[in-house]
């Protein structure tokens, strides 16, 4: 009681003083978020939860998406007292299921005070198959995504013209991924024989590849290659060709012509090949140098496209 009287008396001494004990500082407070370094719509968030210790926030929940339809990125939360305070943003689904949080201490300072608050961290992954075949010319339906050795969920393999998945949330740290392929309802067709490993850290949205081997015991696949010379009908009379396998070693060829194209039976292993041709159409010289991928246990239908030798 002594102590509060002391201060009282020292406040009236300062104002007879002019000084005066005027009302508490007050300055303030923006928060803003990012999911991974994503926008929460990205990462299926709909609404944010925002705490302070020791403050009753009013509003506490802001929608991810607002009503113009633009991606909020932040809020006003009002004045606050100038000190030290801790913050909690946490990201909330439709169903209002957590999905991830970020805390933050801050201060707050006389003028205009923001707090960034990452929120869990993202990994990108970009799949591939056999060496670098994509979705299609693997013929990969969906692929199952492993994190540290256990199931994340099965998802697409290509998405909105991408081949890949986002991870989230994700504790900050070192993080293994490795990927099941399967096509059809659940014909296993490849999967990651060297899972990679990445860095991962708050508020970051950190891009990573992925590739998976053929599985079974002697993978192979089949390529129907048709000719393309840039006009419909035209007649080869000549020329050879020549194919070199995913390690880059020479293997077989024959004749470009007669005909349109060639079918390519039990090329092992599966992925990238490489067609080298030549062909002689109606006097003119024309030549190939293109990858055609050969999926696992599948036949893949390529255009072999020619272009006119100079």
């Amino acid at each position: 009681m002594r102590t509060l009287v002391r201060s009282i008396l020292a406040c009236l001494a300062l104002a007879a003083f002019g000084s005066g004990c005027g009302n508490p500082e007050r300055a303030p407070l923006e928060v803003g978020w990012n999911f991974g370094g994503l926008d929460c719509d990205q990462v299926g968030v709909e609404t944010i939860h925002v705490e302070i210790d020791r403050e009753l926030l009013n509003p506490s929940d802001f929608a991810c998406v607002d009503r113009s339809g633009g991606v909020t990125t932040g809020a006003a939360l009002g004045v606050f007292l100038i000190g030290n305070y801790h913050i909690t943003v946490i990201g909330l689904d439709a169903q209002g299921n957590e999905l991830a949080r970020g805390t933050q201490d801050f201060h707050i300072a006389r003028g205009n005070n923001l707090v960034e608050v990452p929120v869990a961290a993202a990994a990108e992954l970009n799949f591939s198959f056999a060496g670098g075949m994509t979705c299609s010319e693997a013929q990969v339906d969906e692929v199952q995504v492993r994190v540290d050795g256990a199931d994340a969920g099965t998802v697409p393999c290509s998405s909105g013209g991408i081949d890949g998945a986002l991870v989230y949330p994700l504790e900050p740290g070192t993080h293994v991924f490795d990927i099941f392929a399967i096509r059809g309802t659940n014909q296993l067709v490849y999967a990651t024989s060297r899972p990679v490993s990445g860095q991962f850290t708050l508020g970051v949205d950190t891009t990573l590849p992925v590739d998976a081997d053929p599985v079974g015991a002697h993978p192979a696949g089949d390529a129907n290659l048709t000719w393309d010379f840039g006009s419909p009908g035209a007649v080869c009379t000549g020329g050879t060709w020549s194919l070199t396998d995913p390690f880059g070693n020479p293997v077989g060829g024959g004749a470009t012509c007669p005909g349109t194209g060639i079918s390519l039976i039990g090329l092992a292993p599966p992925g990238l090949w490489t067609f080298t041709g030549d062909a002689f159409v109606g006097g003119a010289h024309f030549s190939s140098n293109v990858l055609f991928g050969v999926p696992n246990g599948e036949t893949g239908d390529y255009i072999i496209p020619f272009t006119r030798v100079p």
